[in-house]
């Protein structure tokens, strides 16, 4: 399982939450994996859905690992209130910090669960770094040395 979501579904049991609704693109990649421009998550203490239109459900299929993949035929904020439903969400986490007001109306339209706004649930845990983006990071620094070191030895005074 996406150790990624195991940590998120720790959130819930702490929030006093049945599902967690992300839908910025920064979290959604961090969480999911996924590089492409159109989606959302919901993630629930059985399930983890990724929500995208057609364009996308090849790509999401190959990159969202540990993710249901549900390709939207209506509205994002439709296909959500549907897995809510289905689900038995009784309280949803959002990311009030990424989410506008319409986007809110949105959500109190199609989704039958009390909506509990929450700052910071994924950026939290993107503090803490996985040893494999330890390595990456390493690799960067590295890269930038040596860039460094390059760059230095074309330097001349004036």
């Amino acid at each position: 399982m996406n150790k990624r979501i195991q940590k998120l579904r720790e959130t819930l049991h702490t929030k006093r939450a049945d599902g967690i609704f992300i839908e910025s693109p920064t979290n959604r990649r961090y969480v999911s994996g996924f590089t492409g421009t159109s989606g959302a998550l919901l993630i629930t203490e059985e399930e983890a859905y990724f929500i995208t239109d057609f364009r996308y459900v090849e790509q999401a299929q190959d990159q969202c690992d540990g993710f249901h993949i549900i390709e939207q035929t209506s509205s994002i904020y439709n296909e959500v209130g549907i897995l809510v439903k289905k689900s038995g969400v009784s309280r949803l986490l959002f990311e009030k910090e990424h989410t506008t007001y319409a986007v809110y109306e949105l959500l109190q339209k199609y989704i039958q669960a009390e909506l509990i706004p929450s700052a910071g649930l994924v950026e939290n845990i993107r503090l803490y770094k996985e040893a494999s983006e330890i390595e990456i990071l390493k690799e960067a620094a590295q890269i930038a040395d040596n860039a460094f070191e390059h760059i230095i030895k074309k330097l001349k005074p004036g």
